[in-house]
């Protein structure tokens, strides 16, 4: 089960913009106040809710931000996106879903209550 601290530390406003800031992580040798996937994944998470927060991911957003690079994945190193996303209140970085569906990465309740109150 993930540490709670860890999780509601995902939660940070976003640097140029009034939305909350989900799923931005460090690399695991990296010295930041950013979460540690690895520490967040929950083989337990209900799978109808975590498919549920997935699609929102990939489906709910509108690019806020475009970036000339990629990210790639913290845990495999696939390769993610290239622009964060945003519905308005929340802001992740593009491929955020490949966390919560592969790795079973489980981001905030906070954000999971705002998912199921909007699908």
């Amino acid at each position: 089960m993930p540490d709670g601290d860890i999780a509601l530390s995902q939660l940070v406003k976003g640097p140029s913009d009034q939305t909350i800031s989900v799923g931005f992580w460090r690399w695991w040798d990296e010295h930041s106040e950013l979460p540690w996937p690895g520490g967040l994944i929950d083989d337990a998470w209900n799978e109808e809710e975590r498919t549920r927060v997935a699609l929102y991911l990939m489906r709910k957003g509108t690019i806020s931000e475009a970036y000339r690079g990629f990210t790639t994945c913290r845990l495999c190193h696939t390769v993610l996106g290239t622009c964060d996303m945003t519905d308005g209140m929340y802001t992740w970085p593009e491929g955020l879903e490949h966390y919560v569906d592969v790795h079973h990465v489980k981001l905030p309740e906070a954000f999971i209550s705002h998912v199921n109150q909007l699908t």
